[in-house]
């Protein structure tokens, strides 16, 4: 992940506390059932421990978020709710919307959002 890395590379700038969201996409998983949508939380939720330790031995104080709802809408309230200064997105390129400059999620939250966006290429080498 190397919106990871590029926040880590951050430190010496000064921030001290990451704030890692995730939002499971409720109109992805709308047709998933009960025990699909577990099971991708519980992915999701290893992912996030995984990140949220890399991060903590960089030194930041790390504190996470898992959410079910529309992904720009989401990141956007936390942001504002954590008060962030910056917030940092992968972007991945996925399906037909690779060769757009941004995924949708990431265009509507630079719209949406009053604090600045970084977006870091996500996409493998």
């Amino acid at each position: 992940m190397k919106a990871v890395d590029y926040v880590i590379g951050l430190k010496a700038e000064g921030p001290q506390e990451v704030i890692i969201a995730h939002v499971m996409d409720e109109h992805a998983l709308q047709y998933s059932d009960a025990q699909q949508i577990e099971e991708f939380r519980k992915k999701d939720l290893e992912r996030l421990e995984h990140t949220k330790t890399r991060l903590s031995l960089a030194g930041f104080n790390v504190k996470t978020h898992l959410h079910f709802g529309t992904p720009q809408k989401e990141i956007v309230r936390i942001a504002h709710e954590e008060r962030v200064s910056l917030i940092v997105m992968g972007h991945h390129g996925k399906g037909w919307m690779k060769n757009l400059a941004f995924g949708s999620t990431t265009e509507r939250v630079l719209r949406q959002s009053d604090v600045s966006v970084l977006v870091v290429n996500d996409m493998p080498e």
